[in-house]
């Protein structure tokens, strides 16, 4: 395991998620982690709230898993923990976290993203889905949906 260490803010900003605590106002959608310039540490890139609302024939939730999707670097290493909202029909509607680790072909610095991923599970805690994406077409919308479904 790394010896790169989670800030106390990236855990304390990711409990407030997870219990649905406003932050700076508003409830967030998303949070992103990365390696601080020095590597020496793990930190936040970006904490977003949820959109406030979208056109009638937009499906919000696509939108904002898209907006979300953008802001991963194709040439860096990112960790990202993600409120996905859906409807099961007849069995209502679910909320899960999706824990994302985020290492594109295009990174340098995929060794030591790799080999912090468990130290960022293990200071959030794990109470999560966890997804492995190494490209765009691993972000899929549907496909992301579709294992969350499928989990209890």
């Amino acid at each position: 395991m790394s010896g790169i260490p989670v800030t106390d803010e990236c855990v304390t900003t990711y409990k407030n998620f997870q219990l649905g605590r406003k932050v700076d106002g508003q409830k967030l959608k998303y949070i992103i982690y990365k390696l601080s310039a020095n590597n020496r540490e793990i930190v936040i890139d970006k904490a977003a709230p949820g959109s406030t609302g979208s056109s009638s024939d937009d499906d919000p939730s696509l939108a904002m898993w898209e907006n979300f999707c953008e802001e991963l670097p194709d040439d860096e290493t990112r960790w990202a923990v993600y409120e996905f909202d859906f409807d099961l029909g007849a069995d209502g509607k679910r909320s899960k976290i999706v824990f994302i680790n985020w290492i594109p072909e295009g990174a340098k610095k995929k060794m030591i993203a790799a080999s912090s991923t468990e130290a960022v599970k293990g200071a959030l805690g794990r109470s999560f889905v966890d997804h492995q994406a190494n490209d765009r077409d691993s972000l899929n919308y549907q496909d992301v949906l579709n294992k969350l479904k499928g989990t209890r």
